[in-house]
């Protein structure tokens, strides 16, 4: 059992009971930031109003903490750094923060070394230990990746959207939501698991087809205690010494005979490519999801790989980790969170596809969300009110400079989270775009989940593109994915 209490803006959650993991209230805003003088060095609160969450376990827990950021720059030659501040515990050791005086305990950077006004889905997650009855206050915040003056800025939030009427004089409009959210789970659980680095992997001569392990601490074997979906996730900076390589980053699984890993010989089950066509040393807050049912009582290999989406020579890297800062680079992480059976909605649920998409001609407005795939597409329901995490993630690029491409995910036809993707000065680079929401499930209504996207601005005689490669004829998955948290 874990109890927690949550705060934010909207007030002090009540003591709720839950047999599994709670998800509490998170924190959003749909406000656009901006930072204009920056040390390079100096972490600040994006907003300690709103933008901040507080947490009291009754049990010792683990905590995955998520902040999702559309971040840019408005002056090439400065990158954005989000992370997620973690405050609290007593004395020193395990379960006290901060962990090192000054630095968030994750972050990650969004790329501006040779593009303005081309926003990155930002997502950056961390998995911290909490101590019984201690309470701590998470918070999300950023810094330059250098020192800049009063001129140069970086931006969070991307938008608006809708676009302001003239004609009113309010608006609804907002920019896209900036999140920091928290997912308890009891310390005596089995059913998360996750491994971080802090070095710099680097990857020269890559082949183009082989995967490779990014580094040996970024695996482990896994073996379930019942049949179940296992939610399966990876972090990270990615980025290039040399134009025109892009970095594909992917989770394998191994083990099992039905089903049996890997599902397609020497392909990962889930992947996701971060552009490099044009620009260098612009690192892209990858990240890439996904579902996968196990077996009770069979043990799995769970880890995570690499290589460029083309043949390069040696003198042509790729790169994960930022940084670095205090000598350490920005975490790369892998994170399993097993969903044992339970009484209505499955506990993790996917819905992806393997086509390669366009948007193009007069649907795309600029102004209108339009559905991506039917097939993305699911209903949901449950007997209680409880709790639901929706998430997307592809990989969006586009063959016209100067036109973003923007992704939501929908509730019955209503827009709950939305993120953009840049393409304001590159071409044929994806950007591994996320964006995730939770939203509160009332008991016996029946919801409809689509995921959608749309450019920036009217693009007629633009196209936009969901989904990198291909590879053996399947691009990277476009997904939607359910999390349901007491659900019955």
């Amino acid at each position: 059992m874990v109890d927690v209490r949550v705060t934010n803006d909207a007030g002090t959650s009540a003591p709720v009971p839950i047999d599994k993991y709670r998800f509490g209230p998170f924190a959003s805003s749909t406000r656009q930031y901006q930072l204009a003088d920056s040390d390079g060095v100096t972490w600040r609160d994006m907003d300690p109003s709103r933008l901040v969450v507080s947490l009291t376990p009754i049990t010792d827990s683990y905590a995955i903490l998520s902040g999702n950021v559309d971040l840019w720059t408005a002056d090439s030659g400065f990158n954005q750094d989000v992370g997620i501040s973690l405050f609290g515990g007593i004395g020193t050791g395990q379960g006290v923060y901060p962990t090192v005086a000054g630095q968030p305990e994750a972050w990650k950077e969004s790329g501006g070394f040779a593009g303005t006004f081309s926003p990155n889905a930002a997502f950056v997650q961390t998995v911290v230990f909490l101590k019984q009855g201690t309470t701590y206050t998470a918070t999300l915040q950023w810094k330059t990746n250098r020192v800049i003056h009063v001129s140069p800025r970086i931006f969070a939030g991307a938008g608006p959207w809708p676009l302001p009427n003239p004609n009113q004089d309010t608006t609804l409009a907002g920019f896209s939501p900036t999140r920091l959210t928290a997912q308890l789970i009891p310390a005596a659980s089995a059913n998360l698991k996750s491994a971080s680095i802090t070095n710099q992997p680097v990857l020269s001569g890559s082949n183009g087809s082989t995967w490779v392990d990014m580094d040996p601490a970024l695996s482990f074997p896994y073996t379930p205690s019942a049949d179940g979906n296992a939610l399966i996730s990876t972090n990270a900076d990615l980025w290039t010494n040399t134009a025109r390589y892009n970095q594909d980053i992917g989770i394998t699984v191994s083990g099992g005979t039905n089903p049996a890993y890997p599902s397609v010989a020497g392909q990962p089950e889930v992947w996701k490519e971060s552009g490099g066509f044009a620009g260098t040393f612009s690192p892209n807050a990858a990240f890439a999801q996904g579902v996968v049912p196990l077996k009770q009582g069979v043990t799995y290999t769970i880890k995570v790989q690499w290589k460029a989406n083309k043949a390069s020579p040696a003198s042509a890297a790729i790169v994960a980790g930022a940084g670095p800062i205090g000598g350490r680079f920005s975490p790369t992480s892998l994170m399993l969170l097993f969903a044992p059976p339970a009484p209505g909605p499955a506990g993790s649920y996917q819905i992806a596809t393997t086509a390669q998409h366009q948007l193009s001609g007069p649907v795309s407005d600029g102004a209108s969300f339009q559905e991506i795939d039917s097939s993305v597409t699911f209903g949901t329901g449950s007997n209680s009110d409880c709790i639901a995490i929706l998430s997307g993630n592809a990989d969006l690029w586009t063959a016209n400079a100067g036109y973003n491409q923007d992704i939501a995910v929908e509730l019955s036809g209503t827009v709950i989270g939305w993120k953009e993707s840049g393409g304001y000065a590159g071409t044929f680079s994806p950007n591994a775009a996320f964006v995730q929401t939770p939203f509160a499930v009332t008991a016996t209504r029946t919801y409809t989940l689509t995921l959608t996207w749309k450019a920036n601005k009217p693009a007629q005689n633009a196209t936009i593109v969901a989904g990198a490669g291909p590879i053996g004829g399947r691009f990277s998955p476009t997904s939607l994915t359910l999390q349901t948290i007491g659900c019955t």
